[in-house]
């Protein structure tokens, strides 16, 4: 039986783009150029085929190896997974804050506004509350956009509010630096016998919040809405005795910012004395008390 012999057509040399100078072959780390091409790994086509070229543009590739194994293998492969993408850090600590019960604890240390696990600070004090001047600051710690899901979470202090004392009187503005805060003034009262309370006034809405020996109160009801105290804190390797605010009922952010503030405002009033002269001129000092000589 003789041997059939089958003459095919020549095959077209591959253009010159697409061919290593040295070696004459693809190079098979570089993706195929689907103008240029003239044969595909996942379909090949025949030159003598009747059929047109195929549109490659509506030819689905297989499920990449890096893609969820789970993934259907009939539907195309999610590329943006492939690509790291920004993205904001895990949520803040505020997020934790609160217990089931609607209360939490926070904690002054070093400076330092804390939650309850004291984990990460919630507010910073550039400046302690013994500092003796016009005006101190409040910042708030905000979640930082990370380049990648795996990274630690960064935050960034930002300016909340700025305290200041107004001259001759006993009221110290709360000056707001974020959208959506409230603008407000503490002012502290005297009483005939000698106790000071403290009221919270906001700008369009009047005083919503009292505070006298300790115990803050809303001043439309009455009720109480959390209670100043002291507690154990470290710092550095010291245990020591920390400030803390225990609020009694859940705030949202914008109060929550406020009464730590106003807060704030009260312990600075209440730890420093500036004189007069001292406040007009350079807006800070210390006061020595004068102890009345016998005669």
């Amino acid at each position: 039986m003789a041997a059939t012999v089958v003459e095919l057509p020549p095959v077209r040399e591959m253009p010159s783009s697409i061919r290593d100078p040295e070696t004459t072959s693809l190079d098979e780390t570089i993706p195929p150029r689907y103008s240029t091409h003239l044969f595909d790994d996942t379909y090949v086509h025949s030159i003598l085929s009747n059929q047109p070229p195929p549109r490659f543009s509506r030819v689905y590739p297989n499920p990449s190896p890096l893609d969820d194994p789970s993934t259907n293998p009939n539907q195309p492969p999610r590329f943006s997974r492939l690509f790291p993408q920004s993205s904001p850090t895990s949520v803040p600590p505020s997020a934790s804050l609160w217990s089931p019960a609607g209360k939490t604890t926070l904690s002054l240390s070093n400076a330092y506004i804390y939650p309850p696990d004291h984990s990460t600070p919630l507010y910073r004090l550039p400046r302690t509350l013994t500092w003796p001047g016009n005006e101190i600051s409040l910042q708030i710690s905000t979640p930082a956009r990370t380049r990648t899901p795996s990274e630690p979470p960064q935050y960034k202090d930002r300016k909340l509010y700025t305290m200041r004392k107004r001259p001759f009187t006993t009221e110290v503005t709360l000056q707001p630096h974020k959208l959506g805060a409230k603008s407000a003034t503490v002012r502290s009262k005297r009483s005939l016998l000698g106790g000071v309370s403290w009221e919270v006034e906001v700008k369009g809405s009047g005083v919503i919040w009292k505070s006298s020996k300790g115990k803050w109160k809303d001043a439309r009801n009455g009720r109480l809405v959390a209670v100043e105290g002291t507690g154990m804190g470290v710092e550095g390797t010291d245990v020591v005795v920390v400030d803390e605010l225990h609020c009694l009922k859940r705030f949202d952010q914008v109060l929550l910012d406020l009464i730590v503030a106003a807060w704030c405002t009260k312990m600075w009033q209440r730890n420093t004395k500036v004189p007069l002269m001292q406040t007009l001129i350079w807006g800070g000092g210390f006061i020595n008390p004068i102890r009345s000589s016998s005669t």
